[in-house]
């Protein structure tokens, strides 16, 4: 009879930073986002970490290294309530999440959808998407150390 696995981690929070607006994504023990957004005011992001960690309870806050991952890191540091703070390289997670994006659209719908995003007529966000893929590449991280 196989041994059942081992199970390290219950939730995790990712972070995709920024200077304007911030991704995040929940990630559970099976790798899958039970939620994720895009934090769009940044006055409220101590607020909106505060509660994402009250409502969901994640074990580990994993930040990408980009753009503003300094400042996010020290801004949330009092609202972690002693959660430890990893931060790992995000390069190439904006076209994984991409990828991921457009996977998840119907074909016919994708044309459309495409169509208008390279004529401007649309804007996608993929803070979100990119947070999920900071969050996947931490957890490959751990199963391969």
């Amino acid at each position: 009879m196989p041994s059942p696995q081992l199970k390290l981690w219950n939730t995790i929070l990712a972070i995709d930073p920024g200077t304007s607006k911030i991704g995040y994504a929940l990630l559970d023990s099976n790798q899958n986002a039970i939620e994720k957004g895009i934090i769009r005011d940044l006055s409220k992001l101590d607020d909106a970490v505060r509660d994402i960690i009250k409502k969901f309870k994640p074990e580990i806050i994993v930040i990408g290294n980009g753009t503003g991952s300094d400042g996010i890191c020290e801004r949330i540091k009092p609202v972690a309530r002693g959660l430890q703070i990893v931060v790992v390289d995000e390069s190439g997670t904006t076209e994984e999440a991409r990828k991921r994006y457009w996977s998840k659209i119907k074909p016919g719908i994708r044309t459309f959808k495409m169509i208008a995003y390279i004529l401007g007529l649309i804007k996608i966000e993929l803070d979100d998407e990119v947070a999920v893929g900071i969050g996947l590449r931490y957890l490959n991280l751990k199963e391969s150390a």
